[in-house]
């Protein structure tokens, strides 16, 4: 049942894809600008939020596997996002009557240098600021180095483990800000030079991420009816 509902919740989010790239408009200057209706606006701005609670219920079913949970943490940037999506749209309307640019529907455009993560950042800021911390670690199911060493986490942070040390290993007492590179990073497998290996295994802490999906379910629930 679960791959059932997998599979369906990924074709929503394919179905919502399908409809945005119907609104495309001209390009200008390089640049791919939509002039939208407030109605078109409300739509896209809807849809966006439906996308948000079918990452989420797809995350929720991942959090529960320890095989699959590093990759609910992508999910739940995904949803993130569209989060941050559906506030610029609303933002946008407000400050332009419409003109809603291109890289919000993640057209290439030279006015912004990274569009995913300008989105990231808008939705955590209309997020709990507990929503943006989680425990990362290390997943080591064989170790046979004697020798204490030191793995990438992402692009960014660092875990160490004594030789011969197997398991799952989160540091639960200070979780960290999340890194927007997750979104990808904890989808594919990276090489660590300093390691000279294939990146390893994340561990996340199941009972932090149930929360801070359960926070951003919360919230969006505000967002649609109050």
């Amino acid at each position: 049942m679960n791959e059932i509902r997998i599979y369906y919740e990924l074709n929503v989010l394919f179905d919502d894809f399908l409809l945005l790239t119907e609104m495309r408009t001209p390009m200008s200057n390089g640049n791919i600008d939509f002039n939208l209706t407030k109605k078109e606006v409300d739509t896209a701005s809807e849809r966006c939020i439906q996308n948000v609670n079918s990452l989420l219920s797809c995350a929720k079913l991942l959090t529960d596997n320890d095989d699959t949970r590093q990759y609910a943490v992508g999910l739940y940037l995904y949803a993130v996002e569209e989060y941050g999506k559906a506030q610029l749209l609303k933002q946008l309307w407000k400050q332009t009557g419409g003109k809603i640019p291109g890289w919000i529907f993640g057209r290439r455009d030279s006015r912004i240098s990274n569009a995913h993560n300008a989105k990231i950042n808008e939705g955590f800021k209309n997020l709990p600021n507990e929503c943006q911390i989680l425990s990362v670690g290390i997943k080591m199911e064989t170790n046979t180095n004697e020798k204490t060493q030191s793995f990438k986490i992402g692009r960014k942070q660092k875990g160490s483990l004594p030789g011969f040390t197997t398991g799952n290993f989160v540091d639960t007492s200070n979780g960290s800000r999340i890194e927007l590179d997750f979104k990808t990073a904890f989808f594919y497998i990276d090489w660590d030079d300093e390691c000279r290996m294939p990146s390893s295994k994340i561990a996340v802490d199941r009972t932090q991420l149930y929360r801070i999906i359960r926070l951003f379910e919360e919230k969006i629930y505000k967002f649609l009816y109050t």
